[in-house]
């Protein structure tokens, strides 16, 4: 017999199946969906278990997100698809779905109106063109968000760390939403984050410039990402 549980650990919370069945140990492992499942014989009480759990949760918590890294990389949109730029495609911004609408204007534009993006040019029937003012915008969006996420989580960190005001860079990563070299003052975001939730790219920043703080993925290190983003869990899920 399965149940979803939740155990409740100093650095956070778990969320785990608990299976019971006829086994002399307590068993944990992360499967490859990022699932936390326990085996555990009938007689071991709840408590034995979730201190176990609680004892595993760095481990834990990097086996989930070593998961959910790689396969975020392999799902990731990516705006720059062939079909994104044609008339009534479906387009990501900031984690809505607009449908693409490319109209005649005497200026090239776009706007967001409900949930269409319009794009106004001369020249509507130039895809390459249409092509590249879509990607014009997405990056001017891109350097927009960031450099006012960057202003604003540096100041959030600043009111309980020294925390120098980092240099972003952008890039296109398969594997990473964000990389940091703390002794050089250097964060690197992943330009496809433009394409989720804001508090989802505003978590990565919180999670890049909390390696100014803690450098490993301790539980000290989750204590200061807490500490500046408590629902960061929450948004990070976005991502996986």
């Amino acid at each position: 017999m399965s149940e979803n549980r939740k155990a409740s650990c100093e650095n956070g919370e778990i969320e785990y199946i608990l299976t019971r069945k006829n086994v002399k140990n307590v068993n944990l492992r992360v499967r490859s969906d990022g699932t936390v499942c326990v085996s555990a014989s009938k007689n071991v009480p709840i408590k034995f278990i979730e201190d176990f759990i609680s004892s595993h949760y760095d481990f834990i918590v990097k086996a989930v997100e070593s998961v959910h890294s790689k396969k975020g990389s392999e799902t990731t949109p990516e705006p720059t698809a062939e079909e994104f730029y044609k008339n009534g495609s479906r387009v990501n911004y900031l984690g809505k779905l607009y449908t693409l609408k490319i109209v005649q204007g005497k200026d090239d534009k776009i706007t967001l109106c409900g949930d269409e993006m319009v794009l106004e040019t001369y020249d509507t029937e130039n895809l390459q063109y249409v092509q590249k003012l879509l990607k014009n915008w997405y990056y001017n969006r891109i350097m927009e968000l960031y450099k006012r996420l960057n202003s604003e989580v540096c100041e959030d960190f600043s009111k309980r760390y020294k925390v120098p005001k980092a240099m972003i860079t952008v890039k296109t990563m398969r594997s990473r939403w964000g990389s940091c070299s703390p002794h050089k003052g250097k964060i690197s975001m992943n330009s496809r984050l433009i394409c989720y939730p804001e508090m989802a790219v505003r978590s990565v920043f919180v999670h890049e410039y909390a390696h100014f703080v803690v450098f490993d993925h301790s539980a000290e290190f989750y204590k200061v990402v807490t500490e500046i983003m408590p629902d960061y869990r929450e948004w990070q899920k976005y991502l996986r």
